[in-house]
C-alpha cells in the first residue's frame, strides 16, 4: 500500500476517485484552488462510498496557480510524505506539468488517469509503478465497483435514492411499446382525467374518489395486463383504477386535520399513478427494461431523487440513472408529440446530467412518438451540439446502439 496519494482536484473528479480506488492509499493530499474546496469535500465523501479507508488533507493553492506553484507545492508534499505517488491528471495543463515535474525530480511514481482509453498510465517519473497496480492498469478493475451514489457524491450531490421497483410493470410497458394504437387509446382515456384535476388537495381528494369508481376506456388486452401489474381492478363495468392507490390520499380527513404539504403531495401522486402510467410513465419502464437487458449498464435505477441529504422540496426526480463504465448514465424519457417542447427539455437534460455526473456523463433523451419535419431537425441538431444520444421507439429493442 502506498502511504500518500497526491492529487490535483478540479471540476472533473472521477480521475481522483478512480486513482484512490485503485491505489488505496493511507493518506490523500488534495491540492485545491479556493473554487475547488467543495469538490475536495465531495471527494472525501465519495472515498467512503467506494470503501476507500483513507485520511484526507487539503492544501490550498492560489486563485490561478501555474506551473511553478504546483511544482513547489507537490515537491513539498512529496518530501513530507516520503512514500508518495502523484496523480497529475487534474487542473490546467500548466498545473499538470508542474506536478509532473516535481514527481520527476523526486523520482516518485506518477499516474495519468486516461478514462477515454480505460488505463492508468505510467508517468515514467520513477519508482515502482507496477507495484501500485498489482492487478493491472486497466481502469475496469475498479470501475466495476462504481455506483450511481459514488459518482453522484464525487460530483457534490449528497443524496441519491435507490429508485422504485419497475419489473412488475414491464410486461404492460412492453405491450404498449409494441402496440402504438392501443397505447394511444390508453393515453386518451386518462389524459382528460388528469387535466381536469382540481388544484386544491381537498377538491382533488373528492375528484379522485369519484374517478376511481368509474370505468376507464382501456382496451381489454391492456386492461388485463394492468390488472396483473396491480394498476387496475376488473369490475362488472370494466377496468377501474386499483383502490389501493387511493387508500392513503382518500383516507385523509382534510376537513378536520392538517397534514404537511409534502405528505399530501406524495399521497396525491400515488393516487394519480394508474393514470400517469398510461399518460407516459410506462415509456420509462420500457426504456429501463431494455437498458437492463443490454448488459452494458449497471446499477440502473428508475424514478430517482437526487439532491440534498435531507431531501429538500427542490430535489429533482430523475427518470433513469445508471453507470456506464466509469460515467453516469442519465436518461430522460418523454412521450413526445407535436406539442412536446423537446428542444427546451434537452437543455434540462444537459444541465441535470452534468450536476449529478459531471461533464462526461452519458446523456440520453428517449422519445416514444416519432419525430417529424422541423421538430426532428431541431431536436437532432441540438442533440449533436450537446452530445446527447437520441433514443427513439424503433431503436429501443436494439439499445446496443447506445
Amino acid at each position: 500500500m502506498t502511504h500518500t496519494l497526491i492529487q490535483i482536484v478540479s471540476e472533473e473528479t472521477m480521475p481522483n476517485l478512480l486513482a484512490a480506488m485503485a491505489i488505496k492509499p493511507e493518506r490523500v493530499v488534495h491540492l485545491c484552488t479556493p473554487a475547488m474546496a467543495n469538490s475536495s469535500a465531495a471527494l472525501e465523501r465519495a472515498y467512503g462510498q467506494a470503501c476507500v479507508k483513507t485520511s484526507v488533507t487539503m492544501r490550498r493553492l492560489g486563485e490561478h496557480p501555474g506551473m511553478i506553484e504546483l511544482n513547489d507545492v507537490v515537491a513539498s508534499a512529496i518530501r513530507e510524505a516520503g512514500d508518495a505517488v502523484v496523480n497529475f491528471t487534474g487542473g490546467t495543463k500548466l498545473m499538470s506539468i508542474g506536478a509532473y515535474a516535481a514527481a520527476t525530480r523526486a523520482k516518485t511514481p506518477s499516474v495519468y488517469v486516461d478514462t477515454a482509453a480505460g488505463e492508468f498510465v505510467d508517468g515514467l517519473s520513477g519508482g515502482d509503478f507496477k507495484a501500485l497496480f498489482p492487478n493491472g492498469t486497466a481502469i475496469s478493475q475498479v470501475s466495476r465497483q462504481l455506483s450511481v451514489n459514488g459518482i453522484a457524491t464525487a460530483n457534490g450531490v449528497e443524496r441519491v435514492s435507490g429508485g422504485k421497483q419497475w419489473k412488475d410493470y414491464a410486461p404492460l410497458a412492453d405491450f404498449l411499446l409494441r402496440n402504438p394504437s392501443v397505447e394511444q387509446k390508453c393515453h386518451d382515456a386518462v389524459t382528460d382525467l388528469l387535466n381536469r384535476e382540481p388544484h386544491s388537495f381537498q377538491q382533488a381528494q373528492a375528484y379522485y374518489r369519484d374517478v376511481y369508481a368509474k370505468r376507464l376506456s382501456i382496451p381489454e388486452a391492456a386492461g388485463e395486463l394492468g390488472v396483473a401489474a396491480g394498476l387496475l381492478e376488473k369490475k362488472s363495468t370494466g377496468y377501474c383504477p386499483a383502490a389501493k392507490w387511493l387508500s392513503r390520499f382518500g383516507g385523509f380527513n382534510l376537513a378536520k386535520e392538517k397534514f404537511p404539504p409534502n405528505i399530501l403531495f406524495s399521497a396525491a401522486e400515488e393516487a394519480r399513478w394508474p393514470f400517469t402510467f398510461f399518460n407516459g410513465n410506462w415509456w420509462e419502464i420500457a426504456v429501463i427494461r431494455y437498458l437492463a437487458e443490454n448488459g452494458r449498464y449497471r446499477d440502473l435505477r428508475w424514478s430517482v431523487d437526487a439532491g440534498s441529504r435531507g431531501g429538500a422540496s427542490t430535489d429533482m426526480e430523475e427518470d433513469i440513472l445508471g453507470v456506464d463504465n466509469v460515467n453516469l448514465l442519465y436518461v430522460s424519457c418523454k412521450r413526445g408529440g407535436d406539442k412536446a417542447k423537446l428542444s427546451r427539455i434537452l437543455e434540462d437534460v444537459n444541465s441535470s446530467a452534468k450536476r449529478i455526473g459531471g461533464k462526461f456523463a452519458h446523456k440520453v433523451l428517449a422519445v416514444f412518438i416519432d419525430l417529424k419535419g422541423a421538430q426532428e431537425c431541431r431536436v437532432k441538431n441540438r442533440c449533436r451540439e450537446l452530445h446527447i444520444d437520441l433514443l427513439e421507439r424503433r431503436e429501443v429493442a436494439s439499445v446496443k446502439a447506445l
